[in-house]
C-alpha cells in the first residue's frame, strides 16, 4: 500500500471512518468519516461537508479507464435524506391546505411547479377562481392566496395548518357542556353532504383529547374511521353524544331544487341534526345536562341563515366560528362528519363498481365522463351534486 494511500485510510480511521480502495491500481477511491478531510491519494481537495455524513473522493477509473464521474452517492441522515423528509412534510402541509379548501366548497382544477413551492387553481361550486400558493424555505413553510375569490378561501384556511394535531378544551370560551357541529362534502362532486353535531361536557372533551380527537382535515381517512368508531354516533359515552344527519345525492339534488342555495340547505340540515341530539338529550335528562350553547363552524358570512334554522332552548346560544374544530366538540362533530361521507361516497362506488373520487377537480372530471358514459346522464343525478359546474365539464 503506497504511503498516501495509507495515511488516507489512517485519517480516515482515525475519524470513525471508512476508506474503499480501488482494485485495479490500489488508490483510495472513497473514504467515509465524520471529519473533514482534503485529500486523499493523488485526488482533489475535498469541500466542507456536514458532520454527520462526509464523502470524498479518489481517482478511482472504471473498467474502461476513463475517469470516475464522482457522483455523491447518498447514506441515510444526508443532505439529500434530510431535503427528502421536508418534502414529505411540505406535501403534507400542501394536503391540509387543499383539505381545509376542500370543506370550503373549492375543487382543485389545476396543478404546477413553482421554485421553492407548488401552486394550485381552484374553483369553487359556482365556477369562482382562486388561487393557493404553497412555499417551502429555510423559515417552514407558507402559503399565499389570490384570484377573484383569493379573499374567501384565505378566509377559509384561516393561517397555515398547525404542527400540532390537537383541539382544545374550549378554546372560544363557550362552557361546559356544549354542543359542536360540521359538516362533509359540501365541495365533492361525487357522494352525501353530511353533517354531524357532537355534545360533550369537561370530563369528556378531555377524554376526546385523550383519544386524539382532531379537526378532520388534519387526520388520515383511516384515523378519522378509527375514531369515529370509538365516539359511537347515536350512544352516550364517556365522551358524550354525536350523530349525524346524510343527504345522500338524489335527495340532495331534491332539497337543493328546492332552495336553489346551499349555503340554506346546510343551515336546514344543521338544524334538523341538532334537535335531534337535543331531543335525544332530553331522554338522558338524568344524565346529561342541557348545553349551553352549540358552536357550529362557519360556512356563510350571514349567521342569519344558521339563527333561522336552529331552534336551541332557553339559555343555549349559538355561536359560530372559521376554525371551530379547534374547539374538541367541533372536531368530533368533523370527525364524525368525514367517516359517513367516506361511507357514503363508498356505498355509491360498490353500487356503481365505479371509483367515485371525492373533490371537484380533474379526477372527478375523469370519473365523470367514465361514469356518464357507463351509465348515461340521467343516472349522475343518483351519485352527485348536479348544480355543480363540474357537470358541464363532463
Amino acid at each position: 500500500m503506497g504511503t498516501k494511500v495509507g495515511n488516507a485510510l489512517a485519517a480516515t480511521h482515525a475519524h470513525g471512518g471508512v476508506a474503499v480502495l480501488d482494485k485495479g491500481n490500489g488508490k483510495a477511491a472513497l473514504a467515509i468519516g465524520t471529519a473533514n478531510l482534503h485529500q486523499f491519494s493523488h485526488g482533489p481537495s475535498v469541500p466542507e461537508c456536514d458532520e454527520s455524513v462526509m464523502i470524498a473522493w479518489g481517482p478511482c477509473r472504471n473498467k474502461g479507464n476513463a475517469p470516475d464521474r464522482r457522483r455523491p452517492f447518498n447514506l441515510p441522515g444526508g443532505a439529500k435524506a434530510r431535503h427528502n423528509r421536508t418534502m414529505v412534510e411540505f406535501m403534507d402541509f400542501c394536503k391540509a391546505l387543499l383539505a381545509k379548501a376542500g370543506a370550503a366548497g373549492f375543487g382543485v382544477l389545476a396543478e404546477r411547479k413553482l421554485d421553492y413551492g407548488r401552486q394550485y387553481e381552484l374553483s369553487d361550486a359556482g365556477g369562482a377562481r382562486a388561487v393557493l400558493s404553497c412555499y417551502h424555505g429555510k423559515k417552514g413553510f407558507s402559503f399565499v392566496t389570490g384570484g377573484k375569490q383569493g379573499h374567501r378561501l384565505q378566509e377559509a384556511l384561516g393561517g397555515a395548518p398547525k404542527a400540532a394535531k390537537t383541539s382544545q378544551l374550549d378554546p372560544f370560551g363557550l362552557g361546559f357542556p356544549h354542543i359542536g357541529g360540521d359538516e362533509s362534502g359540501k365541495g365533492d362532486f361525487f357522494g352525501p353532504l353530511v353533517v354531524a353535531a357532537f355534545y360533550t361536557h369537561k370530563a369528556g372533551a378531555a377524554k376526546l383529547i385523550e383519544m386524539g380527537v382532531a379537526d378532520c382535515k388534519t387526520l388520515s381517512d383511516a384515523a378519522v374511521e378509527r375514531l369515529a368508531h370509538l365516539l359511537k354516533p347515536g350512544s352516550l359515552t364517556e365522551a358524550g353524544l354525536g350523530l349525524s344527519m346524510t343527504l345522500m345525492p338524489r335527495e340532495y339534488n331534491v332539497r337543493y331544487g328546492a332552495t336553489g342555495n346551499l349555503n340554506v340547505l346546510l343551515a336546514q340540515l344543521h338544524g334538523e341534526c341538532v334537535a335531534e341530539l337535543l331531543l335525544r338529550l332530553g331522554s338522558l335528562r338524568a344524565k346529561a345536562a342541557a348545553p349551553q350553547a352549540v358552536l357550529i363552524d362557519q360556512f356563510a358570512s350571514n349567521p342569519r341563515v344558521l339563527q333561522q334554522a336552529l331552534s336551541l332552548p332557553e339559555g343555549c346560544r349559538l355561536v359560530t366560528r372559521t376554525g371551530g374544530e379547534a374547539d374538541v366538540a367541533c372536531a368530533a362533530a368533523s370527525v364524525l362528519a368525514r367517516a359517513e361521507f367516506l361511507n357514503g361516497l363508498r356505498t355509491l362506488s360498490t353500487e356503481y363498481g365505479q371509483d367515485l373520487p371525492p373533490g371537484a377537480g380533474t379526477p372527478v372530471i375523469k370519473a365523470g365522463r367514465e361514469f356518464k358514459r357507463a351509465f348515461g346522464a340521467p343516472e349522475l343525478a343518483k351519485v352527485a351534486k348536479t348544480h355543480f359546474k363540474t357537470l358541464a365539464s363532463l
